[in-house]
């Protein structure tokens, strides 16, 4: 046989497969699924029954070309924070309190302590106050 004759049976065989076939179809080789294929349970008044459902497509994720990405270098930022300060007490000295008094004509006045000088303790309630931290942001690459 030439090498001729061998080409033409090879082109008939291939003429006489499916249009589908390919390769590694020939070769046995299972060729790779393209969608997702997931088993959904369909409803009825029926009993339930299992449903091959084919061809879904997948999300593509965005594509990101560099002529419209650009860089913010790191930065302070200021942030406000809710923060829950409890209740505490605080201590207070109330000073002493003095009087003068007159004892009558002929003996002046003298000074008299009426209360002794002593430490009092305030409850201040629990608040919501609002704090101010600053923050490093690192630099980033952002694409629109």
């Amino acid at each position: 046989m030439t090498t001729r004759s061998i080409a033409l049976a090879a082109v008939l065989a291939l003429a006489a497969l499916p249009v589908t076939a390919s390769a590694d179809a020939l070769r046995g080789i299972p060729r790779p699924r393209r969608h997702a294929v997931s088993r959904v349970r369909v409803a009825t008044h029926r009993a339930p029954r299992r449903t091959r459902v084919t061809h879904v497509r997948l999300p593509r994720a965005p594509i990101h070309r560099a002529d419209r990405c650009e860089y913010v270098a790191g930065h302070d930022v200021v942030r406000r924070e809710r923060v829950v300060v409890p209740g505490y007490f605080v201590e207070r000295v109330v000073p002493a309190r003095y009087e003068l008094r007159w004892l009558g004509f002929g003996h002046g006045s003298v000074r008299v302590l009426v209360r002794a000088r002593h430490v009092v303790r305030d409850w201040v309630p629990q608040r919501v106050q609002v704090r101010r931290r600053r923050v490093w942001v690192s630099g980033r690459w952002i694409c629109s």
